[in-house]
């Protein structure tokens, strides 16, 4: 969210209404708003909730962009819809909106057994930090392409493993 709201001149400022920062951006000449929830996160399903009926945002308008465990570190997944599939973050979503929403998952490597919130919470070691800036850089990319040109576009340009 930062490099996307650095990339069209705009910085975060708090909103405490919605316990979040918001970004206004306008992406490839399209009209957005970017929220990063100061909440835990296994508390951002109501943030978005509030936001969505605030802004009265369509869920099929709506990017959900979360860190991934499940993925490898730099992969990146979007889908139209889904579960939370252990994503707290995701799982308090769809709890919250009572459907599924388009994510996009950031791979950043599967954790040692029994050391997932250490993992989450961790910095990212020197040697992998070229990886994550460009994973930084598609992501932002990725949610470039599904606003001005849709879902599918974004799908199937950045769902192949292209950062391999």
């Amino acid at each position: 969210m930062d490099r996307l709201a650095a990339r069209s001149g705009n910085e975060f400022r708090k909103e405490r209404f919605w316990n979040a920062e918001r970004a206004r951006a306008r992406i490839r000449g399209v009209e957005a708003t970017l929220i990063k929830p100061l909440s835990f996160v296994n508390l951002t399903g109501p943030v978005v909730r509030k936001v969505r009926e605030d802004l009265e945002i369509e869920i099929e308008d709506t990017l959900i962009v979360v860190d991934d465990f499940w993925l490898p570190l730099g992969r990146l997944r979007m889908r139209l819809q889904g579960g939370g599939g252990g994503h707290n973050g995701l799982d308090s979503v769809v709890r919250c909106l009572s459907r599924e929403v388009p994510r996009l998952r950031i791979g950043i490597g599967a954790p040692d057994a029994g050391k997932a919130v250490g993992h989450v919470l961790s910095r990212f070691r020197k040697g992998e930090l070229p990886l994550v800036h460009k994973a930084i850089d598609c992501a932002a990319d990725a949610v470039e392409i599904w606003a001005s040109e849709g879902p599918e576009a974004a799908m199937n340009r950045f769902n192949p493993s292209s950062m391999e």
